[in-house]
């Protein structure tokens, strides 16, 4: 009997190349016209209000537009983006090994959307989730990834962050093998102690209470 194959894995790259093309596609772009609105918002001075600014100057009875901008000298202009349309062919094939977070932030703003589904969501074509390989060893499902990177699940352990400060700290982090047993222990030991203290907390004035109505009788 031989034993089921796992489902393919997505590199985070990947995941991020499929995403940009359901996207573009959604919106009825061409891979140029996802680089020409990455163009447009990646500059301080975008083309079309350059072109509104130079048709004036060609019509002096054209009435001005509060959107147009006049072109500014070539050493001040900030640095050109960086995509191209066989970038983002390689992209969406699955060709471009890495994607810099910049770059992920950049696709984003152009396609109007939140990085963290540009960068942690995907189904295969029967609607199942796609399996991520976040390391050699590590493997997510979507939700999980975007759970983990909004700071409300950790990755490596069991149980739910309870604040912003443990998601900053990494305190279920203890659970990774590469810690000492000891350490391992010790943390538990500690998170038990916070647990009962907490406790503790919570029922004392109801302890209280009912040392009163003792005394009362």
């Amino acid at each position: 009997m031989t034993s089921q194959q796992p489902p393919e894995a997505w590199r985070p790259s990947e995941l991020v190349g499929l995403n940009v093309k359901r996207l573009r596609e959604q919106r009825g772009w061409s891979q140029q016209k996802l680089v020409d609105r990455l163009n447009e918002v990646l500059t301080d001075t975008p083309p079309w209000a350059i072109e509104l600014y130079e048709a004036r100057e060609r019509d002096p009875n054209r009435p001005k537009d509060s959107r147009e901008r006049r072109p500014r000298d070539p050493e001040s202009q900030s640095e050109p983006s960086t995509w191209t349309q066989s970038k983002i062919a390689r992209l969406e094939n699955r060709k471009l090994q890495k994607v810099r977070i910049e770059e992920a932030i950049e696709l984003a703003l152009a396609l109007d959307v939140s990085p963290l589904f540009l960068m942690a969501a995907g189904e295969d074509e029967s609607g199942a989730p796609l399996r991520i390989r976040l390391s050699p060893s590590k493997y997510a499902r979507p939700r999980d990834l975007r759970a983990w990177i909004r700071g409300g699940r950790p990755m490596l352990s069991r149980g739910d962050y309870r604040t912003d400060a443990e998601a900053m700290a990494g305190i279920h982090f203890y659970a990774i093998e590469s810690q000492s047993g000891e350490d391992r222990v010790s943390s538990e030991l500690q998170k038990d102690a916070e647990a009962g203290e907490e406790l503790r907390r919570k029922w004392r004035p109801l302890k209280d209470m009912l040392e009163e109505a003792d005394d009362a009788e």
